[in-house]
C-alpha cells in the first residue's frame, strides 16, 4: 500500500514465484492440488490490485492536497487581472486543468465581476447591471447540497451565459461534467463553476467547495488590503498637503511679494514682465492651495464643470508658453470629480510643454469628449511633427500619468504637428 500500484504488483509477482517454488513438489507427487494453487494465485493478484489501487489513490490525494496547500499567498499585485490570473491558474492546476467560471458581487452594491479561465487565459468582465444580479441568486440555502454535480448546475451556467454576451463563445464549448459551489464573505458572495471537473463526482464536488471557499477568502483579503492601502495613501496625501502649505506655498507668497516690490521700483517694460511672472506664481499658489484644501476635505469629492475651469487654465498656459491654446468640451455641461480635474490639468501642462519645447508649436487644440468608455482627451499641435517613416517616441511623463489612471495613449502623425489621443476609463474614486 505504501509502494502504490507498481509496488503492489511487484510484491504480488514475488509471492507468486515463491508459491510456485514451494508448491511445485506438491504438483508432482501424484496428488495434484492445482485448483488450490490457482485460487491462491488469484487471491494474490486480487489483493495486489486492491491494495495497489488504494495506495495509488492515497498518493494521488496526497499530491492534490499538497498542491492545494501551496496556494499563492503572495498573489497580491497592482494589476487585478494579473492577481486573479495567479489564483485561477493555481486552482485550475489543482483541478487537473479544468475550466473555471466564477461570478461574484458586492454584498452592499449591485456591482460585481464575471471571470472565465480556460487554456491558461483569463477573461474578466465587470457587471454593474442591477437587473442581472436580481435575476441570478449567487448564494444557496445551507441545507442544499451546494457542491453537487447535477444538471441544475449546468442550467445555472447556461442562464448566466445567456445574460452575458461577452461570454457567448463559452456556450459552444464541450461540457462533460459541471461541479458548482457557492462562497460568501463579509463583502462578497459568489459562485464557482468547474467545467469538466476531474475524478469521481463526489471528489470533484469536495474540491470545488474548497476552491470556492478559498477564492472567497482571497477576494476578501484583497478588499481589505485595498482599503488599508487607500487609508495609508489618504493619510500620506494629507501629510503632503500640510507640508506644501507650510513650505512651498509660503515661499511662493514671499517670492510674489518681492516681485511686487521690484515691479513698483522698475520701469514700465520691466514692470509688465514682472507682473507676468507674478501672475504665474499666483496661479501656482492657487493650484497648491486647491490641492491642500481638496486633501484636507472630508467626504466624497465634489464634481466640477470642466468648461469654466479648463478655459481659464488654458489662458494661463497660453501666457506661460506664448502659445495659442484652444479648448473644446463635449458636452458643455460635462463635470468630473475634483481630483480628475487636477489630473487633466497636469496632462494639459505636460502636453503644452512638449508641444512648445520639442515641436516648436505655436498653436495647441485640446478637446475633451464623453464616451461610453469614459473620457477621450485629444491634443493637436502645429509643430514640427515627425518625419515620414519614423515613429514618434511616446512622451514618457504623459504615458506614466495615463497608465496610473488606467487609460491608453496613442500618438498619430498629422500635417503639420502630431495628435495625441488619450482614453481614460470611467473612474469614480481617486487613485
Amino acid at each position: 500500500m505504501r509502494w502504490g500500484l507498481k509496488g503492489a504488483a511487484f510484491g504480488a509477482s514475488i509471492l507468486l514465484v515463491v508459491q510456485l517454488i514451494v508448491g511445485l513438489p506438491d504438483l508432482r507427487d501424484g496428488e495434484s492440488e492445482l485448483n488450490l494453487f490457482i485460487m491462491r494465485s488469484t487471491y494474490f493478484v486480487f489483493s495486489a490490485v486492491i491494495l495497489g489501487y488504494f495506495g495509488a489513490y492515497r498518493e494521488r490525494s496526497r499530491q492534490r492536497l499538497a498542491k492545494l496547500a501551496e496556494w499563492p499567498f503572495d498573489a497580491i499585485a497592482n494589476d487585478r487581472l494579473s492577481w486573479l490570473g495567479l489564483l485561477f491558474r493555481h486552482a485550475s492546476r489543482v483541478l487537473d486543468g479544468s475550466r473555471l467560471f466564477v461570478v461574484w458581487r458586492d454584498q452592499e452594491d449591485d456591482a460585481g465581476c464575471v471571470a472565465y479561465w480556460a487554456a491558461d487565459c483569463l477573461k474578466l468582465v465587470d457587471v454593474q447591471n442591477a437587473d442581472f444580479w436580481r435575476r441570478h441568486d449567487l448564494q444557496r440555502p445551507r441545507n442544499e447540497d451546494d457542491a453537487a454535480v447535477s444538471p441544475r448546475a449546468e442550467e445555472e451556467l447556461t442562464d448566466l451565459i445567456a445574460d452575458l454576451p461577452e461570454f457567448a463563445g463559452v456556450a459552444g464549448e464541450p461540457i462533460r461534467r459541471i461541479s458548482a459551489a457557492s462562497f460568501s464573505s463579509v463583502r462578497y458572495r459568489g459562485r464557482v463553476f468547474v467545467i469538466n471537473s476531474p475524478g469521481r463526482p463526489d471528489e470533484g464536488s469536495a474540491l470545488t467547495q474548497i476552491i470556492a471557499t478559498r477564492l472567497g477568502s482571497e477576494l476578501e483579503r484583497l478588499a481589505l488590503i485595498q482599503q488599508t492601502t487607500e487609508a495609508a495613501r489618504s493619510e500620506e496625501r494629507v501629510r503632503l498637503a500640510c507640508d506644501l502649505h507650510d513650505s512651498v506655498l509660503q515661499d511662493l507668497t514671499a517670492a510674489r511679494l518681492k516681485l511686487k516690490l521690484a515691479g513698483e521700483a522698475a520701469g514700465n517694460d520691466w514692470k509688465r514682465q514682472l507682473d507676468d511672472v507674478s501672475s504665474l506664481i499666483l496661479e501656482q499658489q492657487r493650484r497648491v492651495r486647491q490641492f491642500v484644501e481638496n486633501n484636507r476635505a472630508v467626504g466624497s469629492p465634489a464634481t466640477i464643470s470642466l468648461e469654466h475651469t479648463l478655459t481659464g487654465f488654458a489662458g494661463l498656459l497660453s501666457q506661460q508658453w506664448n502659445c495659442q491654446i484652444e479648448v473644446s468640451i463635449r458636452p458643455l455641461e460635462l463635470a468630473v470629480p475634483t481630483w480628475m480635474v487636477h489630473e487633466i490639468k497636469q496632462l494639459m501642462s505636460e502636453a503644452a510643454a512638449n508641444a512648445v519645447c520639442h515641436g516648436h508649436a505655436t498653436q495647441l487644440r485640446m478637446s475633451i469628449s464623453q464616451t461610453d468608455f469614459g473620457l477621450q482627451v485629444e491634443f493637436i499641435d502645429d509643430g514640427l511633427g515627425m518625419p515620414s517613416g519614423t515613429t514618434y517616441p511616446r512622451p514618457s511623463s504623459l504615458s506614466a500619468r495615463v497608465g496610473k489612471l488606467g487609460g491608453d495613449l496613442t500618438v498619430y502623425r498629422t500635417t503639420p504637428g502630431i495628435r495625441i489621443q488619450i482614453d481614460l476609463p470611467r473612474i469614480t474614486e481617486a487613485l
